[in-house]
């Protein structure tokens, strides 16, 4: 995902560091969330999710 969202910036897309939000409906997954600004000025937030190895 992090080559992704390497990629969308190269493009001009303004992508925000993923954070981490309070909560986590997935048991033995991490979501993740991402603010996505469009070179015209569109806003999104995506989420993913990935497992947990501990």
């Amino acid at each position: 995902m992090l080559r992704v969202f390497d990629l969308m910036r190269s493009l001009g897309y303004d992508v925000s560091p993923p954070k981490r939000p309070q909560h986590q409906p997935k048991k033995g997954f991490t979501t993740w969330l991402i603010d996505v600004t469009t070179p015209n000025g569109t806003s999104l937030q995506m989420g993913f999710a990935t497992p947990n190895t501990s």
